[in-house]
């Protein structure tokens, strides 16, 4: 994979491509990238108004089955710390929201 800016000075504005892309593909698909760069969105923070109705995941539980419990797997202390950080973000941004499912 390669960086590729689509802004001068916005480091956080990067897409990354395949290397394998054809230089005339590549040059294409940056170009147009760059220029809708104000209708794509980096963080979550940029996408305020999307609706549920556009994109929603629910989990469907039959309360006629019984419930399995999966063994717990840990992530280590990076990964966790790194998960609980996007989901701060998430959360923060409005896109996710904590259920209560039975047990």
């Amino acid at each position: 994979m390669e960086q590729v800016p689509l802004e001068e000075g916005r480091p956080e504005r990067t897409i990354q491509l395949g290397q394998e892309m054809t230089a005339v593909n590549r040059h294409s698909l940056v170009s147009l990238l760059r220029e809708y760069r104000d209708v794509l969105a980096f963080r979550p923070e940029e996408m305020p108004s999307i609706t549920p109705t556009v994109m929603e995941h629910r989990l469907n539980v039959d309360p006629l089955h019984r419930s399995v419990i999966q063994k717990k797997r840990h992530m280590g202390l990076e990964g966790a710390a790194t998960a609980n950080a996007e989901v701060q973000k998430l959360l923060e941004a409005g896109f996710v929201r904590e259920c209560q499912y039975p047990e």
